[in-house]
């Protein structure tokens, strides 16, 4: 019998959003692939850890973590568990120095590496010397696995062949905020009531850390649409490094209708994308933005910047709308134009579920296995 290739994908932790992706990898590819992980939580981030997993083989490398706010935490795993018996091994990006130390050992042990990148062109500076190094690992791999169009073209820009770049469409669980769509939209008026919200519902759901999320230019379009009159409801849900100062910040401009919720689970997150009428995320640093997926599952008109990964794929003139970073008057101007349009914002939100439907873990899956299949060949 022919004995099948076996993969080994390594990634910084497990999300719960990536156990759909992951199983339906599996069963695309069974008995093939396992996943590793550098740690069990990361301290700046707020998501909901994924809890037993009996149908993934997932191995947790031990090692040490250093923290290093307000960027994710910094690694150094042992790599032999990954080294033992794998034709290829997939490294979930380049900031890590267990991917780097990996890295040189399957080029010492000449096993075949690929990446799995999120990055893209936008989402930090670019042109510096993390950037050579960064040609020098694509040149020595077998290709790339990306989220979507921006990531795609960095990778080019890094000088990756076009040939040796592969899409796997980002998707998070698709079919949890699907069944909570179905379930909670035909209920969405006594939704409001029991949130408190009223009016056009602005909803943001993310980091609360400025480098990434740019809020402060939320709050200051917030503040422009309050002097027009407009009945927009800001709701902010999130934690982190900045929130303290959001909060004053708003106290300062006088806001009238601005709510700070908690980091929250994905049940009650989802009862706000349901009362929600648009999602705006102002990203200055975002590599792709999942809750963008989520959002766009329960029907909303989406507004973000021209940094966010997600944008490229999913934001077209159709759904919503795509701003610069950190422009206060475009991006209040994107808000009051369809908070003033109730019809708009419907019909975007029907473009918005249609675009979405493509994004699933068994599409990703397919386009991941599908690549794996070519770089084996």
């Amino acid at each position: 019998m022919t004995k099948l290739p076996r993969v080994a994908l390594v990634t910084n932790v497990l999300p719960h959003y990536r156990v759909p992706c992951f199983e339906a990898l599996a069963e695309r590819l069974p008995g093939q692939v396992d996943f590793f992980v550098l740690a069990e939580i990361l301290t700046e981030r707020y998501f909901v850890l994924a809890d037993a997993h009996p149908n993934l083989p997932v191995h947790v490398l031990s090692g040490k973590a250093w923290a290093h706010p307000p960027f994710d935490d910094v690694h150094l795993n042992d790599p032999r568990p990954v080294l033992r018996d794998y034709d290829l091994i997939i490294l979930g990006g380049w900031a890590e120095p267990t991917f780097l130390l990996l890295w040189l050992l399957a080029q010492l042990r000449g096993t075949r590496v690929a990446f799995w990148i999120e990055s893209t062109l936008y989402d930090g500076a670019r042109d510096t010397w993390k950037e050579s190094y960064k040609r020098l690992l694509l040149r020595r791999a077998g290709g790339a696995i990306v989220m979507g169009k921006s990531s795609a073209a960095y990778c080019e820009w890094l000088g990756l062949p076009r040939s040796r770049i592969f899409i796997a469409p980002n998707a998070g669980d698709s079919a949890y905020f699907r069944k909570q769509a179905a379930s909670l939209l035909p209920r969405r008026a006594e939704l409001r009531r029991a949130l408190g919200v009223e009016g056009v519902v602005i909803l943001f759901v993310g980091r609360m850390v400025e480098f990434y999320k740019g809020v402060s230019t939320l709050l200051s379009a917030q503040a422009e649409l309050e002097k027009k009159n407009l009945p927009a409801q800001l709701v902010l849900i999130g934690e982190g490094a900045d929130r303290a100062e959001y909060k004053r910040t708003s106290a300062e401009l006088g806001l009238r209708s601005v709510r700070f919720e908690n980091f929250m689970n994905h049940a009650a997150l989802s009862r706000y994308y349901a009362a929600a009428d648009i999602f705006v995320l102002p990203s200055r640093s975002e590599t792709w933005g999942l809750v963008i997926n989520e959002a766009m599952e329960f029907g909303l008109p989406i507004v973000t910047t021209q940094v966010v990964g997600a944008a490229a794929d999913l934001v077209h003139p159709e759904n919503g709308f795509v701003v610069p970073p950190g422009d206060v008057a475009a991006l209040a101007c994107a808000l009051e134009t369809l908070a003033r349009n109730e019809t708009r914002r419907q019909a975007m939100g029907e473009c918005s579920r249609a675009i979405i439907a493509q994004h699933t873990p068994e599409a990703w899956a397919e386009h991941f296995a599908r690549a794996v299949e070519t770089m084996l060949r």
